[in-house]
This record gives C-alpha cells, sequence and structure tokens, in this order.
C-alpha cells in the first residue's frame, strides 16, 4: 500500500471538511476553519491556552502533573491493574515482600514513557484522556489554531501524518525557555484519518506518552538556551555562570543500543559508550578538548532473533551470532578465536550473569563510578529517552541473576539502577535535570527553527508572486519546509525526518564532521567495516551531532529536489506558477545556506559516508512493511511462493483500518 506524499494542500481539504463536520454537530454556522493560518508562538500559546511557562508544572494539583498524579493512583489500585501485571506483582511480593512491589512501581513512576500495558483498558483510556486534555489538549489546540499544517510522509496508507508549525526561535530570544506544551506539540505526531469528523480522529498514539516528569526536565534545559549570531548555542544546558574566559571542561558521555526488535518483549542485545571532553565557554559554545572514542562496547546473544538466518561467507547462520560477527568486525574463523565473542555467546545462557556484569559497569560509567571514563557531567543518546534507556531498564530486570535477591552482583545493580533512575527522573530535591539527555530533543529544536526559517524564506519569495494569495503562499512554504524535512533518499524508506540516517544525510553534518580534519581514524574504520546501525558508529555519530548542534552549526542543507516528485498540488494554475518560479525559491533558499548550489558536488569523503549509510539498516528477525510495492522481486517471489516464506508473511490490520477498508 503506497504511503501518502507529503501535500499540505490535500490535508487543507481534509481541515475543512473536519471542521465543517464539528459545525454541524455543534449546530453552527461558522465558515469551516482550515489549517494554522501560521506558526504558533510561545505566547499565542500562552494566551489560548492560559498556562504560563513558570506555573504549569508547579504547585500542588498544577496541570501538568494532573495526568502523573493519576496514573500514580492508578499504579497503586490493585482493581487498575492488567491481568500480567497483577501476576507480576505477585511473583514480586513472593519474592522480596511489600518492598519489592513499591520499588516496581516507583520505577514505573520513573519510567521516560508512561507505561499503558500495566493497566486495564479502561483505566489506560483514562490516562489517555487526561493526556489528551492537559499535556498535548487536542480539542483546544484545534479550537485555537486549526489543523497542524506541516504535512510529512506517512508509512499508513489510511492516514496522514502531521505535525503543528511552531516558531520556537522566538522562544528562545526571550530567554525564558520554551513552554512545556510547546515541546509536547514539537513531540507530538498526528495520526490523522482521511475523513476526519472528531477530534479523536486525530491519534497521538499511546506507546510513547512522555513521562510529565521528563517534559519538565526538558524544559528546563531550554532556560539556558542563548542565542549568539542568530544561531541558538547550549542545547545541553551547560551551566554558564562564573566561566572564565579561558572556559571550563565538561565531559560527555553518548551512547547507544541495539534491540532485538521494537517491540514492547524487545531486549537490549549490544551497547556502545563514547566519551568527548567540550571545553565550554562563557557564551555557550564549546570546543572539542578531546574527540569523541569508543570507552565501551558491549554484546549479548539473543536467541530470541533466530527465527531468522544470514549467510556469512556462504554459510546459514543464526541470525543473533551472524549479526555480532557483523558488527563486530569478525570472519568465522576470528570470532571462535575471539574472547570477546565467546563471552557474548554465553552472556544471557543459564542466570544471565556475563550480561548482568557487563550492564553493571555501564551504569557505573553513566554515574561516573568508572576509573577508566571519571568525572561524567552528562549522558545523551539518540532516542535515549524516549525508547533506550526503558529497554535498557526491561532488559536488566528480565535477568534471572537480578531477581536473585541473595547476589551480591544483583544488589550492586540495583543500588546503581536506583542511584541514576533517582538522578534521572527522581524527586525534585536529588533530580537533575541537565543529567540524562536525549539528542532527540535538542534535534528537534533545531530542525524546527530551521523548518520555520524556510518557511518563512519561501514565504518572502511567493507572497509577491501576482496570482497566488495569501492562503496559497501560506501552504506553498508548508509545503517546501515539508519537503525539505527529509533526504529524498529517505522518502521510500521507513525513516522519520529526526531520524539519525536523515539527519547525517540531509544536513550539512558531513561538511562539518570532514573539517574536523584528525581525530576521525577510529570512526572511518568502523564505518568502513561494518556501517551504521552499529551501537559503537551509530554512539560516535551522535556525539558528533551533539557537538555540532550545541555550538548551532547543523542545519538543513541538501541539493534541490527535481520538480515535484514528493507531493502534489491539485491547484493546475498554482502548480504552473510554482514552476515557473522554482529558480526563484531555490536560489533564496541557497542564498539562507539550505540548499547545495547545483553545481556542489559531495566530497569523496561525504560521498563513502553516505553510501554506507544508505545501505545499512538495523538488524531484526520481525520486519513490518508499509508499503509491498517496495519489496524486491525475490522478496516477492520468497513470500507468495516459498512454503516457508508463506508461513512466515501474515497480514494484520487494526479495526478501524478494517472498517476503512470496508469503506473504500
Amino acid at each position: 500500500m503506497a504511503r501518502k506524499p507529503v501535500s499540505p494542500f490535500q490535508l487543507n481539504e481534509i481541515s475543512k471538511n473536519f471542521f465543517r463536520a464539528q459545525n454541524i454537530a455543534a449546530e453552527r454556522k461558522a465558515a469551516p476553519r482550515g489549517l494554522q493560518p501560521r506558526a504558533i508562538t510561545q505566547q499565542d500559546l500562552m494566551n489560548s491556552l492560559g498556562f504560563q511557562h513558570d506555573t504549569f508544572f508547579s504547585g500542588r494539583g498544577s496541570v501538568g502533573l494532573q495526568t502523573y498524579a493519576q496514573y500514580e493512583q492508578a499504579l497503586r489500585d490493585s482493581t487498575k491493574h492488567s491481568i500480567s501485571f497483577q501476576k507480576r506483582l505477585e511473583i514480586l511480593k513472593s519474592v522480596g515482600g511489600d518492598q519489592a512491589v513499591n520499588d516496581e512501581i516507583l520505577e514505573l513512576l520513573q519510567r521516560e514513557n508512561l507505561d499503558l500495558t500495566v493497566l486495564n483498558r479502561e483505566a489506560a483510556d483514562r490516562i489517555v484522556d487526561s493526556y489528551r486534555g492537559t499535556i498535548v489538549p487536542v480539542q483546544k489546540i484545534l479550537d485555537q489554531f486549526g489543523f497542524p499544517s506541516l504535512s510529512l510522509s506517512s508509512e499508513n496508507a489510511y492516514r496522514h501524518l502531521a505535525r503543528y508549525s511552531l516558531d520556537l526561535f522566538d522562544s528562545v530570544k526571550a530567554g525564558e525557555g520554551i513552554h512545556p506544551q510547546m515541546l509536547s506539540l514539537l513531540r507530538t505526531n498526528f495520526n490523522i484519518k482521511e475523513h476526519a469528523t472528531t477530534p479523536s480522529d486525530l491519534s497521538i498514539g499511546r506507546s510513547r506518552l512522555r513521562n510529565p516528569i521528563s517534559l519538565k526536565n526538558l524544559a528546563e534545559r531550554t532556560k539556558r538556551l542563548k542565542v549568539v549570531d542568530e544561531n541558538v548555542v547550549n542545547y545541553l544546558g551547560f551551566n554558564l555562570e562564573n566561566i572564565p574566559d579561558e572556559g571550563v571542561l565538561r565531559t560527555v558521555l553518548t551512547y547507544d543500543t541495539e534491540t532485538t526488535g521494537l517491540t514492547a518483549q524487545a531486549r537490549v542485545r549490544n551497547y556502545a559508550i563514547v566519551k568527548r571532553v567540550e571545553r565550554v565557554f562563557k557564551d555557550g559554545t564549546t570546543k572539542l578538548e578531546s574527540a569523541p572514542e569508543v570507552v565501551a562496547s558491549k554484546h549479548f546473544r539473543s536467541t530470541g532473533m533466530d527465527l531468522a538466518h544470514a549467510f556469512v561467507e556462504g554459510k546459514a547462520q543464526p541470525l543473533s551470532v551472524a549479526t555480532m560477527m557483523s558488527e563486530m568486525g569478525l570472519t568465522e574463523e576470528a570470532a571462535k578465536n575471539s574472547p570477546e565473542f565467546q563471552r557474548a555467546m554465553s552472556a544471557l545462557e543459564g542466570n544471565g550473569q556475563i550480561a548482568l556484569e557487563d550492564l553493571r559497569d555501564m551504569l557505573k560509567m553513566f554515574l561516573g563510578q568508572d576509573d577508566i571514563v571519571g568525572r561524567v557531567d552528562i549522558v545523551e543518546g539518540h532516542n535515549a529517552l524516549s525508547f533506550d534507556i526503558d529497554k535498557l531498564s526491561d532488559t536488566i530486570k528480565s535477568l534471572p541473576s537480578y531477581i536473585n535477591q541473595d547476589s551480591d552482583l544483583a544488589r550492586e545493580v540495583k543500588a546503581l539502577q536506583k542511584e541514576y533512575t533517582f538522578k534521572r527522573a527522581g524527586l525534585s530535591n536529588v533530580r537533575d535535570p541537565f543529567f540524562a539527555q536525549d539528542t532527540l530533543d535538542t534535534l528537534k529544536i533545531a530542525m524546527q527553527i530551521d523548518r520555520e526559517k524556510i518557511s518563512s524564506t519561501v514565504q518572502g519569495v511567493v507572497g509577491g508572486i501576482e496570482g497566488i494569495d495569501e492562503n496559497a503562499a501560506r501552504l506553498v512554504s508548508e509545503y517546501y519546509a515539508s519537503i525539505l524535512s527529509i533526504d529524498p533518499e529517505m522518502i521510500v524508506g521507513k525513516k522519520g525526518i529526526e531520524s539519525l540516517e536523515n539527519i547525517l544525510l540531509n544536513t550539512n553534518f558531513l561538511d562539518l564532521l570532514e573539517e574536523q580534519g584528525s581525530g576521525l581514524d577510529e570512526f572511518f574504520n568502523l564505518v568502513s567495516s561494518r556501517g551504521t546501525h552499529t551501537g559503537e558508529v551509530d554512539a560516535f555519530l551522535t556525539s558528533y551531532v551533539s557537538h555540532f548542534v550545541n555550538n548551532g552549526k547543523l542545519h538543513i542543507r541538501r541539493f534541490p529536489t527535481a520538480g515535484f516528485q514528493t507531493g502534489t498540488i491539485d491547484d493546475t494554475a498554482l502548480q504552473q506558477l510554482l514552476e515557473k518560479h522554482q529558480g526563484q525559491i531555490n536560489l533564496a533558499l541557497e542564498q539562507k545556506g539550505f540548499l547545495r548550489g547545483a553545481s556542489e558536488k559531495y566530497s569523496n569523503f561525504a560521498a563513502f559516508i553516505r553510501s554506507k549509510m544508505r545501505r545499512s539498516s538495523a538488524v531484526t528477525p520481525v520486519t513490518n512493511v508499509a508499503d509491498v510495492q517496495g519489496l524486491s522481486d525475490e522478496a516477492v517471489k520468497f513470500v507468495s511462493e516459498n512454503k516457508i516464506g508463506r508461513r512466515l508473511i501474515e497480514i494484520a490490520v487494526s479495526e478501524q483500518e478494517a472498517r476503512d477498508l470496508l469503506r473504500s
């Protein structure tokens, strides 16, 4: 099923039909609204929704913490638990008494995402409704601002993916940080039904509802953002008070995990940690004092991956074994003689003690209790808070050696995990909002600032063209912000606009990386032998991304897309006008630095890295295919003619999607 194209024009029609249906339902005769008429500013948001930046999370019963309080009440009420969670608590109580149960609930309260799987359906629905009424008040936002206008490509053939366009730059210039609800809108993707008529037809999902405590930490970090020469800096939130002219040194650990999949049952099978030292100056900019270097990399063979196999040197290997050989850069013969590989092969065997030892070492590094790493100021990762950190916790808790109450190792790991969790998401008197960070948060802010600048640039050109009215100019500007958000090579893939691959391919990242000159030998060797989507390489890349973003240097920068291949404009006259003036639009974007010149070429270094990124993908035994047209002829033949292929392939649709299919 083909994915929907990027088209604010089509989304505009859906929005008008939506508001028309809303007017009919309310027996109103108002003219139907459409997409948001302009980017939402922080002042717009506070005026319309009524919550000031500094009061949203303050005081007992504050709006920002209502959902968190309801979630805690549900966790402590056994009548609201799911059957599986009830059984889990019974087992914990039999082993560790009431304290073990309380520790489990406390850990759930400190996860980065609210885990609704532990609640029954009715209780979970109430939490979602509360979230949609406070953190992301969908109905109020629609009433005040209209439909989200930033339309993005969607993997779902029956829904559109959209976000609200936000003016974050003015928020930063004001020096008060970014409002929590602005940050929520920045993170929220709206999956919109083709024939949406009610707010419930704009889904924000259920599995990634951000813990309000995590959102509060992020809002606190944005208070330290600064503007230097029209660029936002200090995304890492370094304390800039009393810094001498020569700056101060701060250590940043960047980590990445590879998991057995994306499901709730997935577990960590590989982690890597990269260390760099930044010299922080009083204006918020930094200089690399020591370049990123890999300080730890551990693998665990997970037989859960072995329902698939891969061919290595002409021989079929279980996927778990083949993956480790590839990610460690080993041949079959070299693997036999590698102590590291043999340790990884047995890491999860028995009670999983080897894996628990390795995960203990990871926590000690995070907390600065490792002699090799030393003091640590910030721990970060790409999508680390939204995904990795919860998966890391799940993996630790799943190991039998961790459940063993009489083990010194288990007690040590529990103490370390508790210390790390409290420092990241505990009560305000022990929590450090600047300690654990997600580069995805900072990238969303940086890229949205760029998208709004792209939109303003295009609107400045198009608004002066005779025959294009103000509304059309706005749609065209959002169209360009949309298509410049993702590299053309990613359009046919499954990667989002803030995926690491898209950031690397669709920005000036490789130009900046090449300018570093020395210190890239380790990285180049890793990419040459293993590609991307391994813990070491991705942690390495993320560390540099973080450094560039913090200094306000990373920006959208790509070659122009010929014609309108990634979108549709139904108005033929408008399309002809745009095609006539596309050169003028491209020139304006080129002058702002968002487009490369037509005569520019990638360097040999950049071309090589790009080719490696395009050919790399995460290794999982199960893959969801949104568009069967993207399958190779060999893959189609395997799933249609081969008995094994027919047995392993399945089609799953939701009840609502089934209704949509029947309706169409």
